[in-house]
C-alpha cells in the first residue's frame, strides 16, 4: 500500500537530488544534513530488510531511478 500526503513548501533548508545521467532533471529533494544513493542497476534490497522502494522518471532525459529509503 501507497499512501501520500499533501505537501506544504518546505522552509527548513534542502538541497535537489539531480539527475546522475543529465545532471540536470531534479528528482526530488532532501534535508541538507541527509544523503542520498541512487542505483544504476536498479536493484532492491533483500526482502528481510525494512527499506521502501520508490522508482522515480527524471522530467529531462526520462531515465528511471530507484531510490531507496530506511526506516
Amino acid at each position: 500500500m501507497i499512501v501520500m500526503h499533501k505537501s506544504a513548501a518546505a522552509y527548513k533548508k534542502t538541497k535537489p537530488v539531480l539527475c546522475l545521467k543529465c545532471n540536470r532533471g531534479k528528482l526530488g529533494h532532501i534535508p541538507e544534513q541527509s544523503s542520498v544513493v541512487l542505483s544504476k542497476r536498479g536493484k532492491i534490497p533483500p526482502d528481510g530488510s525494512d527499506a521502501y522502494v520508490l522508482q522515480v522518471k527524471c522530467p529531462v532525459c526520462r531515465s528511471f531511478w530507484t531510490l531507496t529509503t530506511k526506516n
